[in-house]
Order: structure tokens, then sequence, then C-alpha cells
């Protein structure tokens, strides 16, 4: 089986993103073409012929041959990336940056992909660490007088008091391993989430119909505080996500898209006098100090 790419070429490797260059042969961007050329005749009617029935080079002759060729390079450029990310044993976060430097008919298409590397992480010594609180929790529990008859009465509340106190030490351990622990995550992933949130945030603006000027006054932000503050939490919590990946399966680390960027953000319409509700009824992912959008124009 022929590869969807040739002339692969590593061009660099830098704050934790690898960059590559190659290109889709022009005999699989002629297979894509006559694929989307199929798939356009099953719905076009030519005289004297039965839908689906149409011959390819008269075909060409009903369809636009630019937009026929981007969406077959769409097509062929898919595949040749997934190939590449198997073929060099990438693990990747979040999505490919592609740009395709040449295109046209009768030749190969020439890209250039971008993609974040999954960080290596230095971790602490994360067996001393759980046993160190397990230990402290463990004497502690110990000198609670009243712990010893919750025990003893062995009632349904005692037992969840004691699966949430086995909950809350396992997420102390988590924190203190990601405290300890070293990572970088790559700059590429913290500039494709910054994107998506400010993407997001003007379009729930914009469904609110909140300036976002009087958003930022709202948050007592101006727009490049709210970037550096906002840059510094996706490092945070994607490296928190990272540490607990590795901790729970050192040998192939493997983080969700869900993940990584969590739910769309919604921004709640205005009411019928024109007011956004309270905080309270307005999750915003990307609102991350949890900051009120009150009334329009207060």
């Amino acid at each position: 089986m022929e590869k969807s790419y040739e002339h692969l070429k590593s061009l660099k490797e830098k704050n934790g993103a690898a960059e590559f260059e190659a290109e889709i042969p022009e005999a699989a961007l002629e297979a894509h073409m006559r694929t989307e050329l199929a798939r356009t005749g099953r719905d076009l009617s030519v005289p004297g012929f039965r839908k689906g029935k149409v011959p390819e080079h008269m075909l060409r002759e009903y369809v636009d041959e630019r937009e026929l060729l981007e969406a077959a390079a769409d097509k062929a450029l898919n595949d040749a990336v997934r190939e590449i990310i198997k073929d060099e044993a990438l693990s990747i976060l979040g999505r490919p940056e592609l740009t395709i430097t040449e295109v046209a008919p009768k030749k190969p298409v020439r890209f250039k992909m971008r993609v974040a590397l999954f960080p290596a992480i230095a971790l602490p010594d994360y067996k001393t660490i759980s046993a160190t609180i397990v230990g402290r929790r463990t004497a502690a529990a110990a000198t609670d007088t009243n712990m010893d008859a919750k025990a003893k009465a062995n009632t349904g509340a005692d037992e969840k008091e004691l699966l949430a106190a086995k909950e809350a030490e396992r997420e102390e351990i988590m924190n203190e391993i990601v405290k300890r622990a070293k990572v970088r995550v790559p700059e590429l992933l913290i500039d494709q989430e910054w994107r998506a949130f400010v993407e997001a945030r003007d379009a729930d603006l914009a469904r609110a119909g909140l300036p976002l000027e009087e958003y930022l006054k709202q948050i007592k932000k101006d727009e490049k505080s709210l970037e550096k503050d906002e840059r510094a939490l996706i490092e945070k919590q994607n490296a928190g996500t990272y540490h607990r990946q590795r901790t729970r399966n050192p040998r192939e680390p493997r983080v969700s898209r869900a993940a990584l960027f969590g739910p769309r953000p919604r921004v709640a319409p205005p009411d019928r006098g024109g007011r956004h509700p309270a905080g309270k009824s307005v999750r915003h992912a990307w609102r991350r100090d949890r900051s009120k959008i009150g009334a329009k124009g207060r």
C-alpha cells in the first residue's frame, strides 16, 4: 500500500513542538479527486444520464475545479497527517497546525505541520509522598476519640464519611505530586487554548449582548492582564492533567481532548428585561476568575 505522503523532512523541535514538511503525491491527490467527483455525481442531474451514472470526464464539466481540488487536498492532508503521526510514533497534544505551502492541479501538495508533543515529566518519589500523607492522616485519625465510636456504630452515614476521607486523602496525595513534579507545557498548546478561549469568549459575549469592554470592566482586568492570567492558568491546569495521567499510567500517558479543553463555554441570554443573569446561573469555562456578569450597562 502506497503512503499518503512522501519526502518527509523534520525541520525543528522547539519549546515542546515539532515541525515537519512533506508532500502529498499527485497520485494520492488524484484518487481523492475521483472520490469527490463520484460523491458529487450521486446527486447531479445531467440530461441523458441517470443520477450516479454520469461519466467522470463529463462530471468535471459541471464542478468547480478549484473547489474540487481544495476538497481533495483537505481529505488527502488528513490522511497524510494521521499516517505521519503513526509512522513517527508521535505522542501529541491538541490539534496539529497545518499550512499548505503549494497546491495546484497535476502537482504534489506541499505542506508544513506543527504538533505539540507530550512533555517529559520528572515525577517525584510518589510512593514516599503517599506513605507520608497516609501515615500523617492515620495518626491524626487515631487521636480522634470520636472516630472509634463512629467506626463501632458502622452506620451508612459513617461509611460515607470514611469514603469521603479516603477521597480527600487521595486528592491530597495527587496535589502534592503535582506540586513537586516538573513539566514544561508546550507553548504551541498554550497558544491554541488561548485562541480557543478568545473565540468562545467573544462568541458568547456577542450572544449575550455584552460588550468586551463592559466585561473587562466587571472583572477588573484589561486584555493584557487577562491574557497573562489565562495563559498561566492554562499551563497550570494542563500540567496537573499530565501529572495525573502519568501517575496513573507511567508507561503510556494519554490525555483526552475533553480533559484538556473541558466543556464548551456558554453564556446565558438576557432575560425579557434585557438584564443578564448573575454569575451563579452563568457558567463560563473561560471566565476562570468566576467574576459575575451583571446587568448590561451597569
